[in-house]
């Protein structure tokens, strides 16, 4: 059998309501803190807050303060947000020039954000734009977005970030 991980690793989700378009809102007590008290039981070696619109949407600074917060929950075990890991590892590989690549069911408004997030970070996004066709919340299939992103990255981008 394929596993997407190694022996000896598991991988635990907890979902969390939302209501579209709101990601400011779903970093806010008390869901999201609810769902890292029941991670916190499991013993887990970190915890994974893959939300990227609250950071889009909260900012650099508000995101590391909800951290903060969850980091305090979760009791020592380490919090790790996506866009705060991306912004890492793009640094840490000397990236300056990025493509973001968003769902097709993203707004205008939240692809403004992820442009506006990773430009405050010090990056030059050289494009930032939604997979296409445009269409409402599903499955988007791995070779549609490796051949969409494939097909739309200029060649002036020296990381791509995409965003499911």
């Amino acid at each position: 059998m394929w596993t997407m991980v190694p022996p000896g690793v598991s991988i635990h989700a907890a979902r969390v309501t939302y209501r579209r378009g709101d990601g400011r809102a779903f970093a806010e007590p008390p869901r999201v803190d609810e769902a890292t008290e029941q991670f916190v039981e499991l013993a887990p070696r970190a915890i994974l807050f893959a939300f990227t619109s609250s950071s889009y949407a909260l900012g650099a600074e508000a995101e590391s303060q909800v951290r903060a917060r969850l980091e305090q929950r979760a009791k020592g075990i380490p919090f790790i947000l996506t866009c705060q890991a991306a912004t890492a590892a793009l640094r840490i590989l000397g990236v300056q020039r990025i493509s973001l690549f968003h769902p097709p069911w993203f707004s205008e408004a939240s692809n403004d954000q992820g442009l506006t997030y990773f430009r405050a970070q010090g990056f030059d996004v050289v494009q930032c734009r939604r997979i296409e066709p445009a269409r409402s919340f599903t499955e988007v299939a791995p070779a549609e977005v490796f051949k969409f992103v494939s097909a739309h990255t200029p060649r002036t981008a020296e990381a791509v970030f995409i965003e499911r």
